[in-house]
């Protein structure tokens, strides 16, 4: 990882990772493992990357339901439904 790193934003290395294992399949078809730190499959990471960065800047920030899912705090999936659904008829609550 880079210095640039950031644990909770989209970064280059994951995209890389991503691609490198969807190109890099196991199985009974298994021919090679995709290079990666191939050109081309940098470049789209690249491509990929700036794309991905430019929609994430977009979306909406709701405090509401970060701090219960991304602090881990044993919410279930049932219970994060509920959170959502009923967090959703909230029309000003996702506008920054």
């Amino acid at each position: 990882m880079t210095d640039e790193y950031l644990p909770d934003e989209i970064n280059r290395e994951d995209v890389v990772f991503l691609l490198w294992a969807i190109n890099s399949p196991i199985g009974d078809d298994f021919d090679g493992v995709e290079n990666p730190m191939d050109a081309d499959l940098l470049e789209f990471a690249d491509v990929l990357y700036n794309r991905l960065d430019a929609a994430f800047e977009l979306a909406p920030i709701s405090d509401y339901l970060a701090t219960d899912l991304a602090a881990g705090n044993g919410i279930d999936a049932k219970e994060a439904n509920a959170s959502t659904d009923s967090f959703a008829g909230r029309k000003n609550a996702c506008q920054r």
